[in-house]
């Protein structure tokens, strides 16, 4: 069921930006706005040196990159990463048509058409894609079929194996549950495809599957470099895991400090107050 009457408008609390969402599906969680934090960290810090040593040339280089998010959904990542970045071009790609048009007319209400892009695109089906077709890479000299250059993924794949839980009655969401149209392994490989060498992955799963993701991240020649475990409050077993991952890059593995999501007496943590950019 599709109606009007379910789709709303949210803020999402990063630069007055709203979301539109239909509650009959699923809506972003928390761990959507923690790999979009997670990214712009490691993004802000890549521009700051990279302007710090081309100020002779002037301008941001920052600003020339682009920036892809597998599996976008809700389109929220992208959001939160213009708000949190000066990236240049970021492009969504989702496999279901009707999210895409929700998040593009998103991106239109937030007066961001010219810098976030939404397509619909099959992680599984690289070899055939145009992306020269694709929202977002139409001007890019690099987009060519099944190869485009971008510089830094995002991804916040299905966390279930097709055959290791509870198919969901709603098709749509199961799809973003579980592994049925696109498993880890598809993405790994699509983001190495088109992440230029040097370039960043970002992504969030959960921990369980740690060793899975290590092996498909390298056979993907994508080499995790920094590790973070996000858990509900401090002390208890990780909920969530944040990678970040090099395509080519050396091993040389980080372990960050663990984040906790909530205090003892149930409020955000003043690590998670500071991600939502609020008081504490």
């Amino acid at each position: 069921m599709r109606s009007e009457d379910q789709i709303c408008r949210d803020k999402i609390g990063f630069g007055n930006y709203s979301i539109l969402q239909d509650r009959n599906y699923f809506s972003y969680g928390i761990d959507a706005v923690l790999l979009a934090d997670f990214a712009a960290g490691f993004i802000n810090a890549k521009s700051t040196n990279a302007n710090a040593g081309s100020v002779a040339q002037g301008g941001n280089r920052i600003h020339a990159k682009v920036a892809v998010d597998l599996g976008t959904g809700t389109g929220v990542i992208p959001l939160i990463l213009a708000h949190k970045t000066d990236i240049g071009r970021i492009v969504g790609l989702d496999i279901e048509e009707y999210f895409v048009q929700l998040a593009k007319k998103s991106a239109d209400e937030n007066g961001l058409a010219k810098r976030v892009f939404y397509d619909v695109c099959d992680v599984r089906d690289v070899d055939s894609l145009n992306f020269s077709e694709l929202e977002g890479f139409d001007n890019r000299e690099e987009a060519v079929k099944g190869c485009a250059t971008c510089d830094f993924v995002t991804c916040n794949p299905p966390y279930f194996k097709a055959d290791a839980s509870i198919p969901s009655k709603n098709q749509i969401n199961d799809v973003a549950r579980r592994e049925v149209k696109g498993g880890l392994k598809d993405f790994c490989e699509f983001a190495s495809r088109i992440l230029e060498r040097g370039g960043e992955l970002f992504l969030v799963h959960r921990p369980e599957r740690l060793i899975d993701i290590a092996e498909t991240l390298r056979n993907a020649k994508l080499e995790p470099r920094d590790i973070r475990f996000v858990s509900s409050r401090m002390g208890e077993e990780p909920k969530f895991v944040l990678i970040r991952s090099i395509k080519d890059g050396g091993r040389n593995l980080r372990f960050m400090k663990p984040l906790a999501i909530y205090e003892e007496d149930g409020n955000y943590t003043r690590d998670i107050l500071k991600i939502y950019e609020r008081d504490f």
